[in-house]
């Protein structure tokens, strides 16, 4: 599945909010699905799916106020 977090995401995300992060919105946009972030996870119906190291910068990024850009990814659920 192609996730694309926009700009719009990035605007509504609530930093260091396992369920209102931008990644988490933009997931779910594309899925009927729960999901939660987390540093290094995400977790959807209780299965974990690694991040990869653009996630875990972005979210780092976010987390800490720096200014983050809009951007796509994929994730095989």
């Amino acid at each position: 599945m192609l996730i694309e977090v926009t700009e719009e995401d990035i605007k509504k995300g609530i930093p260091r909010d396992d369920y209102f992060c931008p990644i988490t919105l933009a997931i779910s946009r594309c899925s009927d699905k729960i999901p939660a972030v987390y540093n290094f996870w995400i977790v959807i119906d209780g299965k974990k799916y690694p991040h990869t190291k653009k996630l875990i910068q972005f979210i780092a990024d976010f987390d800490a106020g720096k200014p983050v850009k809009p951007f796509r990814f994929r994730l095989k659920i």
